[in-house]
């Protein structure tokens, strides 16, 4: 296994080797990413909140705010909105449904000596069954589930009542065709699954990508590099390779992701490689889609066996990724892309490749929040839900993220007035805007109180108070200033750039104000002349 140490040692060290998943696009979807509303800095506005797990590494079922997982790297999401996640850590496949987190197979049979779980082979019922690091998941319509059983080198099936069969492979790793049984696989990562049955196979460290009949005949789609790099003097590693061309011949790189198209063709996460390959099969050819490969070949470090990573948005063929893993196709055709070491979760789409969420810089978080105050670690798997909502397994955090794209509200015909959108976890309030000498001004009190606030107003000093949680705001209307009193009794006086006007009744205050003096985040959208405003961080603690 000195193949696999290489993969977790690129990997952070995590401990275990980071798998992907596959999905089906979604049939019903609420916006489309590329229409999604964007920030003054043409970013992606959006929110990432816990969708489940508490971040300790753990097992437990139960709500999804009290649910534990260990590392999870597979996420599939069925027609009826329920949520399998490949529990690789745990060695199980677990079921988030109706608001609780339940274990559909895989049981524990021991543990070593710091507490972790072992994996096992068995096929049966659940309670029976057992699993080893299963990574991706992929469903066949029928309600059947399908799981790469990576460190049982193996393909797996879990039926609709619970029930646990190995598909292909025997549990011994290797490289070898034939009846299912016979067949050996060597730490498959990923499955996706036609309509009609077949099943492709990232088999990760035979560097192919394998085909699974309906009558179980298991057979190998490319080539296979037989170079190796020495990694150290006298040590030869087969490494896989890099070509495109046609698909008996071309050459992939510990490929760990795969999403079918609407067209019936594979988009591959070339891992190792650091890209995104396409098979279409009706013109049998591989072509790479998205990551730089200059003149078809790619840049090593010496004694590497992988291309070098980088973080890089633009152009497709000119962008970067670092150890991409899982992926899912959206119903505009996009790919959404789990860019595992770039903490990331990338979107190819007509050609560019942009950043959805994470962090710019490919640095590791763990905070809930809006784009740019949120974290990720090692992502490696991603799907939709039926609303649009993208899901992430977060591996390294030990939760389920997920991702609610901002879609503004439509106006109504010949409506061209300044507005307020405040938005928070997927709802959102609106309100008309002051527009006063070029300054955007919003009412207090719907403001305060959208934002849960309580709002009083003082006679005597003509001042509007909020206060929430501790915190408490005072607005002059006599002077351009206002004083906010913390939880420990500090007070600070803020100096605003105009006295809150007032007209009909009705207090406003800047816009951008609201920012200073409660801590929201303000972006103005100049072309929909909306001000929109969020809570910018909805969890700040290390888990």
């Amino acid at each position: 296994m000195a193949r696999l140490r290489f993969m977790q040692a690129a990997a952070l060290a995590l401990g275990l080797t980071v798998a992907a998943s596959a999905w089906q696009p979604a049939t019903a979807w609420a916006v489309p990413i590329s229409k999604a509303a964007q920030g003054e800095k043409g970013q992606f506005m959006l929110e990432v909140d816990t969708l489940a797990g508490s971040g300790r590494p753990g097992d437990t079922d139960g709500t999804p705010q009290s649910a534990a997982f260990r590392a999870p790297q597979g996420l599939l999401v069925m027609e009826d909105g329920t949520v399998y996640i490949g529990d690789t850590g745990n060695h199980q496949v677990r079921k988030l449904a109706q608001n609780k987190v339940s274990t559909a197979g895989g049981v524990k049979f021991f543990t070593d000596n710091f507490g972790n779980p072992q994996g096992a082979l068995n096929d049966g019922s659940l309670g029976e069954s057992a699993f080893n690091e299963p990574g991706g998941l992929a469903s066949d319509g029928q309600g059947n589930i399908y799981v790469a059983d990576a460190g049982n080198h193996a393909i797996r099936k879990l039926d609709k009542a619970g029930k646990a069969t190995t598909l292909a492979g025997n549990g011994v790793l290797g490289s070898k065709d034939g009846k299912a049984g016979e067949a050996q696989f060597y730490y498959p990562q990923d499955v996706a699954v036609t309509k009609e049955g077949v099943v492709y196979v990232a088999d990760s460290l035979n560097h192919l990508i394998r085909r699974i009949a309906p009558n179980g005949e298991v057979s190998t789609l490319n080539a296979l590099d037989v170079d190796g790099v020495e990694v150290i003097p006298g040590l030869l590693v087969n490494s896989g390779g890099y070509r495109d061309g046609k698909l008996e011949q071309a050459l992939f790189n510990e490929p760990s992701g795969l999403a079918l198209d609407a067209k019936g063709n594979l988009y591959v996460s070339d891992t190792g490689n650091q890209l995104i390959r396409y098979i279409d099969f009706a013109a049998g050819k591989v072509s790479t889609v998205a990551g730089s490969a200059p003149g078809g070949k790619l840049s090593r470090e010496n004694g590497s066996i992988y291309a070098e990573a980088g973080f890089e948005d633009g152009a497709a063929l000119q962008a970067k990724f670092n150890y991409p893993r899982g992926l899912a196709v959206t119903s505009e055709g996009g790919l959404l892309i789990a860019d595992s070491l770039n903490h990331a979760i990338r979107y190819l789409h007509d050609g560019q490749v942009s950043t959805v969420a994470g962090n710019s810089e490919g640095v590791r978080g763990w905070s809930d929040g809006i784009e740019g105050r949120h974290g990720l670690q090692a992502p490696s798997a991603v799907a939709v839900m039926q609303d649009g909502t993208i899901l992430v397994a977060d591996s390294y955090n030990n939760k389920i993220r997920q991702i609610s794209l901002l879609e503004l509200p439509e106006r109504a015909a010949g409506d061209l007035e300044a507005r307020i959108i405040i938005s928070s976890k997927g709802k959102q309030s609106e309100m008309k805007a002051l527009v006063q000498q070029g300054r955007t001004y919003a009412p207090v009190r719907a403001l305060a109180e959208a934002l849960g606030y309580e709002v009083t107003y003082e006679t005597e000093t003509r001042e509007v108070k909020l206060e929430k949680d501790g915190i408490s705001v005072a607005l002059s209307l006599n002077a351009p200033s206002a004083h906010i009193t913390d939880q420990q009794g500090k007070v600070t006086k803020i100096e605003l750039d105009a006295i809150p006007p007032v007209k009909s009744g009705t207090t406003y205050i800047p816009v951008r104000a609201v920012s200073e003096l409660i801590g929201m985040d303000v972006q103005w959208l100049a072309a929909s002349k909306t001000a929109v405003v969020r809570n910018p961080i909805h969890g700040s603690k290390e888990e």
